[in-house]
């Protein structure tokens, strides 16, 4: 009995231990590396978590627009052991605000959704490291974007006659999250089908009887939403309709084209497939008017000519005047008489006269140069363009169609950010034009970010804050380096292409002389691997990542003279930009602590005192001192000295007395002395004050020695 409770409490342990794995696998690592997340929308707050799909953890929120703004906080378990956070890009967002760290226990940032509609599968990814060193780790925060559906108003009552087909144009502002068969659905009363047009969704109805009935036509969403119950559906609103269906006397012949051309000069032929009725008259030229009494406007003649396997009829169509659907009826009439209905329009041949582009704070132009990733509009002026499609692929396009007329049309376009080639045909119905976009790679000057700066204390942005002002740098320059970052050029959607440089670089001495001046006019950078343009750019010409400046210089960085200037001055090359280029300049010192030069002075009036010697001593007569002297520079004057100085070296006592009195005291010392000397004096000839202590060499003793002097200065 004992032996088999122990074997339930091991096999219950052992299977409570794989539960334990198994949930432990299965946990959510944002949630262990964040306590919480919060998105806004508008005044609306959704918290990760807050549903789970699939069985994960997803953020669910609603949204209005298919361009959404959104906040994200995110609160840290423990924010020291975070150490650097960073948002991976991805094309599904921009970011508007940066991560930033606020209030003491959250990060913000701010992106912009661009296509919600589009997305399926949207998820926020943080790259996070504890330290520089570490390879760091992705963590996932899963959204679920959603959007109720709902339809604006619509025509719900219809009249038709027997056998048309008529469409209800139904609006709605995410038309394209509804399901569409393009596939026709039968009841007893009504043949349908759903189509969607110019981002609009259509319900084609066919009527089987006559008489007034209610009819219903239910939506289903690609994209599922959480509905008023709190559950995930793809239920859509349900269209209702009041359909009255004439009886008619007349058979409803419908076409196959919504829509024929006519010519320039009020005449056309196309041929159009009409349903086959047995009435028809092969050969036979029907007269087609606008009213069904007799004295109608001549619209176009059909004549029917062969039956086809499809159960229509296939018809040559002359056209005379021009007709819109929305008008009336269309009546094909033989000998007088009146024999069946029809409608299609009747509109110019299009032609296409002029196509403008239009980029934004700019003006319409003919220059039909355009770029990757750019947006902007269309204008296509002609003729017989309301009925027309234009096409822009493989751009993204869409019309406008609050500005459409038989005159103009409106597109907006967007240029694919990985486009491939460099025209885009504009077409027209399908049919090719002579118009083209020509896709050119951008070439407009980036900002200096990518450009670093190291002259001995490791590499630095040149836009660095430190270079606002003059640097210094007191050890030897061995050389200032211009490194280029080419993967910093391109990021994201913000392009800007080859980088034309120059670099000048000037070398000024203490004395603010210009000793050398050199430019660098011929460098490109070409942007680098993580661009998403990289395989598209034409590299050859492109320079190497690194500028040495002493391979230009004939004054040698590190043969700068004490408080010698370099400035380093980098530009975009004129001449290569439409708008005007910008520059950054460094000003780098050759700072120094101290300097050690040699100097010859006369001292005069010296006053020595021997140690052997009571007494104050004896005042010597013009003597010459040759000094090894150390200067310190003033850390408040750029390249001025201090007054005083501290030397070592010999003096001649009495150098220039040629008295032959033995009581003159001629000998040679050894001497360390201090001076101070006048301040901002350029002069070769100053007087400086001495003192020190030093030893005779002759009378082998040593002294004191304090006085002025006469200074030389080489």
């Amino acid at each position: 009995m004992i032996s088999q409770i122990m074997r339930t409490i091991i096999v219950f342990s052992f299977l409570l231990f794989i539960a334990e794995c198994a949930f432990s696998q299965n946990e959510d690592r944002f949630l262990q590396v964040f306590e919480k997340a919060v998105i806004a929308v508008d005044t609306h707050r959704y918290t990760y978590g807050n549903r789970s799909f699939q069985g994960e953890n997803h953020l669910f929120f609603e949204f209005a627009g298919r361009e959404e703004d959104v906040e994200v906080r995110l609160f840290p378990v423990d924010r020291k052991r975070l150490g650097h956070i960073e948002l991976r890009y991805s094309d599904d967002f921009s970011i508007l605000d940066d991560l930033a760290w606020l209030g003491g226990d959250h990060y913000r940032m701010k992106i912009r959704f661009k296509d919600l509609l589009k997305s399926r599968s949207v998820s926020l990814i943080y790259h996070i490291k504890s330290n520089p060193k570490d390879v760091g780790e992705n963590v996932e925060m899963r959204l679920f974007p959603y959007t109720e559906p709902a339809v604006s108003d619509y025509t719900n009552n219809v009249e038709l006659f027997r056998g048309e087909e008529r469409a209800v144009v139904v609006e709605s502002k995410h038309a394209e999250n509804f399901e569409i068969t393009d596939e026709w659905e039968s009841t007893e009363l009504f043949e349908y089908k759903l189509v969607r047009n110019e981002g609009k969704v259509q319900v084609l109805f066919r009527a089987l009887k006559r008489g007034d009935m209610k009819f219903e036509v239910p939506l289903k969403t690609t994209m599922p939403y959480v509905n008023d119950s709190g559950r995930l559906s793809n239920r859509g609103p349900v269209l209702k309709f009041e359909i009255t269906v004439k009886p008619g006397r007349l058979f409803f012949l419908n076409p196959d084209k919504e829509t024929i051309f006519m010519e320039k000069m009020g005449r056309g032929k196309e041929e159009m497939q009409f349903d086959h009725h047995s009435g028809l008259k092969l050969g036979t030229t029907y007269r087609v008017e606008d009213r069904q009494k007799a004295a109608g406007r001549l619209m176009a003649e059909v004549t029917p000519k062969s039956v086809l396997d499809n159960n229509k009829v296939l018809c040559e169509v002359i056209t005379y005047a021009f007709h819109r659907k929305t008008d009336n009826y269309l009546y094909l009439k033989r000998n007088g008489k009146t024999e069946y209905m029809t409608n299609f329009n009747i509109v110019n041949k299009p032609k296409i006269e002029e196509v403008e582009l239009l980029r934004r704070g700019a003006d319409w132009t003919e220059n039909l140069k355009a770029f990757p990733g750019e947006e902007f509009e269309l204008r296509v002026r002609g003729t017989g363009l309301s009925m027309t499609r234009f096409s822009f692929l493989p751009c993204e396009f869409e019309r406008d169609t609050s500005r459409v007329s038989d005159r103009v049309v409106f597109y907006k376009v967007k240029v694919p950010l990985d486009i491939d080639r460099q025209k885009v045909s504009v077409f027209m119905n399908e049919d090719i034009t002579q118009y083209e976009l020509r896709i050119s790679e951008y070439e407009r000057p980036a900002p200096f970010d990518f450009v670093n700066v190291n002259y001995g204390k490791g590499e630095k942005k040149i836009t660095d804050q430190d270079y606002d002002k003059a640097v210094f740098y007191p050890e030897s320059i061995k050389d200032i380096t211009l490194k280029f970052d080419v993967d910093s050029i391109d990021s994201g959607e913000k392009l800007y292409g080859k980088q034309y440089l120059e670099v000048e670089a000037r070398i000024i001495n203490a004395q603010n002389e210009l000793v050398d001046i050199q430019t660098i006019d011929d460098i490109v950078v070409c942007p680098g691997e993580s661009s998403p343009r990289n395989e598209f750019y034409d590299n050859e010409g492109c320079s190497g990542h690194t500028i040495n400046l002493n391979d230009y210089l004939l004054r040698k960085t590190y043969n700068m003279d004490d408080f010698s200037q370099i400035i380093v001055t980098v530009k975009h090359r004129e001449g290569r930009y439409s708008k005007a280029v910008s520059k950054r300049k460094i000003t780098i010192f050759a700072e120094r602590n101290s300097v050690i030069d040699l100097q010859v002075s006369f001292p005069a009036g010296l006053l020595v005192k021997s140690f052997s010697e009571s007494g104050i001593g004896n005042l010597t007569g013009i003597s010459l001192s040759v000094l090894a002297q150390l200067s310190f520079y003033d850390e408040k004057r750029i390249g001025e000295k201090k007054p005083f100085k501290i030397g070592a070296g010999f003096i001649a006592f009495n150098t220039f007395n040629f008295s032959n009195d033995p009581d003159i005291d001629r000998d040679i010392g050894l001497v360390i002395m201090g001076s101070v000397e006048p301040i901002r004096t350029k002069r070769a000839f100053s007087f400086p004050i001495y003192s020190g202590f030093g030893y005779k060499l002759s009378a082998d003793d040593f002294f004191f020695i304090f006085g002025p002097g006469i200074q030389v200065r080489f």
